[in-house]
């Protein structure tokens, strides 16, 4: 700008001096970059209040421009579409071993966990013995030594060391590799979650279910929310592999909320996190879902996508806007005055578009469908 202001103002000198600082000013103010330099940041800072609005806090607001080309959702099941209050269904005991005894091994062992299935042992007093050497092993469980054995409650191949269990259950209790007890646990269809899967699959954006639980309760689930691609039994590093050849169709977003979630949220392209989850998971995450509502999931996309049309607008209007104005500026067309109305004026115009943001369509979401309303509980 300021190379062209003096071009213009030499050019004018040696033609007609009189005018030359009248046209050069004029030049100044007229190709004053103001209108360029709004057109992106404008529309993000608008999109993020239009988000805020949902109930969405937009971590990283470049990830918008990543939301806008997805084509594909991916979730996890416990917390996010459960509600992750998982409770005790029914239990196995080995021989001799007391249900009280049991349960309050596994609250022992999971007293300092962060995985929600910690919550359906949290009602229950836990052993004051020693304890030491606890550790929880991201996908597999926990374990600990309580006066001087091993204790380990998770999937059977990590409680049993690999050997076959005998305990129906979907965690098991193993004292130095012998079973001891396995637990049904049943969680909560989060109220939203197949309504949010149906708005979603009707907009055409596909869906997906990667889970670390079992394949029966991930087959029922996937089942009752509409979900045709799920996998079960997937640990974290299974999880990002599942994710990683997704994505080789296109960026997918992937919504979690455990800490179990916090690498795959890392290495998606755009990722959610559901504001009751872990702290970590959030840490990792480009958006997070504040009311923990995956019925704004339809209306982020959409508000993505008006963003990226939005900014696409306000820099075609400012490059349309310069290639005429400069060039009448420069021909001492435009007074100054009228350069700075012009200049002010097109800088309205892209704050005005990007205002447009701010409203947040009721039909962006579809109507729910009937597999979507009651909270239904799973059977193991």
């Amino acid at each position: 700008v300021l190379m062209l202001t003096v071009l213009v103002g030499l050019v004018w000198w040696w033609l007609l001096p009189e005018r030359a600082f009248e046209v050069a000013l004029a030049v100044l103010v007229v190709s004053c970059p103001c209108a360029l330099s709004l057109a992106l940041p404008t529309a993000l800072a608008a999109a993020s209040q239009g988000l805020a609005r949902l109930g969405v806090m937009v971590v990283r607001p470049a990830a918008l421009e990543t939301l806008a080309q997805v084509r594909e959702v991916v979730f996890d099941k416990t917390g996010t579409l459960t509600d992750g209050r998982i409770r005790i269904a029914s239990m196995a005991l080995a021989d001799g071993v007391p249900r009280e005894r049991a349960l309050a091994l596994a609250a022992t062992l999971e007293r300092e966990a962060t995985h929600p299935i910690a919550r359906a042992f949290a009602a229950t007093q836990p052993l004051s013995g020693e304890i030491s050497g606890r550790r929880q092993i991201a996908g597999e469980g926990v374990e600990a030594l309580i006066d001087g054995r091993r204790y380990r409650l998770g999937r059977a191949a990590f409680a049993l060391e690999g050997r076959t269990a005998e305990l129906a259950g979907d965690v098991l209790l193993s004292v130095d590799g012998a079973e001891l007890a396995g637990f049904a646990l049943e969680d909560q269809l989060r109220g939203d979650a197949a309504a949010a899967i149906a708005d979603l699959q009707s907009a055409g954006v596909a869906t997906a279910l990667l889970s670390g639980d079992s394949r029966s309760r991930v087959a029922a689930l996937a089942s009752r929310v509409g979900i045709g691609q799920w996998q079960a039994e997937q640990s974290p590093q299974a999880k990002i592999d599942a994710l990683e050849q997704a994505q080789q169709q296109g960026p997918a977003l992937m919504v979690g909320d455990g800490v179990n979630d916090a690498p795959v949220l890392g290495r998606a392209a755009v990722s959610a996190a559901m504001g009751q989850g872990a702290d970590l998971a959030k840490a990792h995450a480009d958006l997070i879902l504040l009311g923990s509502r995956l019925r704004v999931l339809p209306q982020v996309l959409t508000l993505a996508r008006r963003t990226m049309a939005t900014i696409r607008q306000n820099i075609h209007w400012s490059y349309g806007y310069n290639a005429l104005a400069i060039p009448a500026a420069a021909c001492g067309l435009v007074p100054p005055w009228l350069a700075a109305i012009g200049m002010s004026a097109s800088s309205i115009v892209v704050v005005w578009n990007s205002m447009r943001l701010l409203r947040v369509p009721r039909h962006a979401v579809a109507p729910a469908t009937a597999i979507g309303a009651a909270p239904v509980t799973e059977t193991p």
